[in-house]
């Protein structure tokens, strides 16, 4: 009996861009105020992720989940596809 195999395609769709004022993510604060200008007047819970290359410039922004007024329930897996499509270096420690 045969089985079938989907072939199935992944896509990164980029959906809108802005601008920051900092080279690179030298601490949690310059995170902080990128992320906050992009939520900028939101009303619910929001899980993001903020992909860095390996010189800890910011390549992309992913919004994981919305939640509700106080909370965002997400998946690792979901913070981690993200990433991988934007092709983020990962440090192992262990």
């Amino acid at each position: 009996m045969k089985k079938r195999i989907y072939d199935i395609k992944i896509k990164m769709v980029k959906e809108s861009s802005a601008l920051y004022n900092t080279n690179e993510i030298a601490n949690p604060d310059c995170a902080a105020d990128i992320i906050r200008q992009y939520l900028d007047n939101t009303d619910r819970e929001h899980f993001i992720v903020l992909c860095l290359n390996t010189k800890n410039r910011v390549i992309a922004i992913n919004t994981v989940s919305i939640g509700s007024l106080n909370a965002s329930i997400t998946h690792p897996r979901e913070v981690f596809k993200g990433a991988f499509l934007n092709g983020v270096y990962f440090i192992h420690h262990f």
